[in-house]
């Protein structure tokens, strides 16, 4: 072990108390021709690291390297994923120096065995659909310009069946389709059995050997379809008709007599145990899903209806578009009460008992009930790109912005400065974003270098700042991008519809599910904003930045008082720094273990450490 340094002895002797820690392993896996590229950790807990020349997987029990396959060794991080809820994961690759046809594999994390590679079985991976109902991965892409399917089981890691499902699509709409080969994702009916709408065809095939049990065919393409609550049944939708199919045999409920809408469908949406919103482009209805009828005859006409909320006066029909948004409350008649109107599109829109509260990236107001008038006199004006938080027992939204804590009451509409000042040094909205977490005596705010908390009452309890451990120019414009990006995705998950519905489980027991309304067009935007999130803030997040979040600490890489780099667990409700492990290195990739309160880190590109960080107990 290394000494511990003059300089950091006497930090010891702060107010705030920490320990330092050494690694318990030290191994070298690259060479000064073969550095790490990256690491990753899997499902069950093994590392996976890539080196220029081989992809390896470490077991940090034993700290050895207990496979490796150099033919995977041009793998790309960004293409690197878990399949949740299995001990497989996914990784692409290219041939040879990132050059060459890609290439997909479904690995083993344990022993590093290579379940599934698309180029052996001539195919090229479109998506990838965990199917738990059936235990089993759903694989979609392409072969001779057909399009395939193939059903790997979990249990055994092997193809249960794959199969021919026509033919491949082409031009424009192929380069744009690049997650799946359905324009709707493939389902699973109560029998087990994949249901699948391709073009103007719906398809179900036996869960176990890929055998049809029944095909439909439609005179136009299917835009959409969605399961009912039981599975039974499977509503399918195209220009402005409705269909409701049987899931045994494909049977129609309306035989030749199809439900038409006043307007084109933009998909369904839940409403209650036994039916459905469906949004169109010349507003809303209500379908029954057992017989299919609609609830109301005249319709009001509505601008292009692409989103909901469901809120005690009647249902709020969305038009979120690009540069403006639209929303109207309807009552239980189907009719309009009325229409408001903003010149901008609303990053928030949530009910609250007293009114419509609704964010843009510039201002946010209350809309009242009665008339869709504004409640407040005066806009609440956003300066700054704000950041987002939920306080779900408190029902409340907090954002902060401008130095300033708010919070915004969903049961009653009011606004609450939690904080009139809470500066945070060197936060810059325009190179990363602020998080917001919600912990047993206040909200934990932090930033790239700074943690807080903030008790329910808006009194600071800690506000720190933590020295940057000095990253490059390339790096902090990465930052920029991957704020921008955040920025879009910290709004997704409230311009979705995302409501619980009633279920049954495996054993038929009624239960509350979450469903995510994917039809929306607000979702759709967000999905893109996503992705770029997904891909740039991620490596923000793990590697440039060097923070990590558990469920009660942060990592932080930071430059000590020596002036050595290294990172520093905070423990979030007290603020203290608990450990403390300098390693020099500016740009770490690491990953720490919260099961095993673990900390990898990849160290110079050769080295790969672990820490014990159960040491500061």
């Amino acid at each position: 072990m290394k000494p511990i340094r003059a300089t950091l002895c006497l930090l010891l002797l702060s107010a705030l108390s920490y320990a330092q820690v050494q690694p318990e392993f030290e191994f070298q896996l690259g060479t000064t021709v073969t550095k790490i590229k990256w690491m990753q950790q899997t499902n069950t807990g093994s590392l996976v690291a890539a080196t220029d020349l081989s992809l390896a997987g470490i077991d940090p029990k034993t700290k050895q390297i207990t496979w490796e396959i150099k033919e995977l060794g041009s793998a790309s991080e960004d293409k690197f994923e878990n399949i949740i809820g299995t001990p497989y994961f996914m990784i692409e690759t290219a041939k040879s120096l990132g050059l060459g046809k890609p290439q997909t594999s479904i690995i083993e994390a344990e022993t590093g065995k290579i379940i599934f590679n698309s180029n052996d079985a001539d195919m090229k991976i479109s998506g990838k659909r965990p199917l738990y109902h059936l235990g089993a991965l759903l694989i979609e892409g392409t072969r001779n310009k057909r399009s395939f399917i193939a059903l790997l089981d979990f249990n055994t890691g092997k193809e249960r069946w794959s199969k021919d499902v026509g033919a491949a699509k082409t031009g424009l709409s192929a380069l744009l389709n690049t997650r799946s080969i359905f324009t709707v994702p493939p389902m699973v009916d109560k029998n087990k059995n994949l249901v699948i709408v391709d073009k103007n065809n719906v398809i179900c095939l036996n869960g176990n050997d890929g055998s049809d049990v029944w095909r439909k065919e439609f005179k136009e393409k299917v835009e959409d379809a969605m399961l009912t609550y039981d599975r039974s049944k499977l509503f399918v939708t195209y220009e402005n008709r409705v269909d409701l199919l049987g899931t045994d045999n494909g049977t129609s409920a309306y035989g030749e007599k199809l439900l038409k809408l006043n307007g084109k469908c933009n998909g369904l949406a839940p409403y209650d145990k036994k039916s459905y919103i469906i949004k169109h482009s010349e507003g809303v209805n209500i379908i029954d899903a057992e017989t299919g009828e609609l609830r109301w005859k005249k319709e009001s006409s509505l601008d292009n209806i692409n989103d909901i909320r469901l809120t005690g006066y009647g249902i709020l029909a969305i038009n979120n578009e690009e540069k403006a948004t639209k929303f109207y409350l309807i009552n239980n008649e189907g009719k309009k009460v009325w229409k408001f109107e903003l010149s901008s599109p609303a990053v928030i829109i949530e009910p609250t008992e007293k009114g419509i509260l609704y964010f843009t990236e510039s201002r946010a107001n209350l809309v009242e009930y009665e008339k869709g008038k504004e409640l407040w006199k005066r806009d609440i004006k956003i300066r700054k790109r704000p950041a987002f938080g939920f306080d779900d027992e408190r029902n409340r939204l907090l954002v902060y912005s401008d130095d300033k804590l708010n919070a915004f009451s969903l049961a009653d509409g009011n606004m609450t400065v939690l904080t009139e000042a809470l500066p945070l040094k060197d936060y810059d909205e325009d190179k990363e974003l602020a998080t917001i977490e919600v912990r047993k005596s206040g909200y934990f705010i932090n930033s790239l270098q700074n943690t807080s908390l903030v008790d329910f009452d808006g009194k600071v309890i800690f506000n720190h700042n933590y020295k940057e451990a000095g990253l490059s120019k390339g790096v902090r414009a990465l930052m920029k991008g991957a704020a921008v990006a955040a920025t879009i995705y910290s709004g997704a998950k409230t311009l979705q519809s995302v409501r619980m519905r009633p279920a049954t489980d495996k054993d038929g027991n009624l239960v509350n599910e979450i469903y995510v309304d994917e039809n929306t067009s607000t979702y759709r935007s967000a999905q893109v904003g996503g992705d770029v999130a997904n891909g740039l803030f991620a490596m923000a997040n793990k590697r440039w930045t060097a923070t990590k979040a558990t469920k009660d600490a942060l990592f932080i890489l930071t430059k000590f008082e020596s002036g050595v780099n290294g990172l520093v667990k905070i423990d979030k409700d007290s603020g203290k720094d608990l450990v403390n492990i300098p390693f020099g290195d500016k740009d770490p990739a690491y990953i720490v273990d919260e099961a095993e309160n673990k900390l990898y880190v990849v160290i110079k590109d050769k080295f790969i450490q672990g820490y014990d960080l159960n040491a500061n107990k």
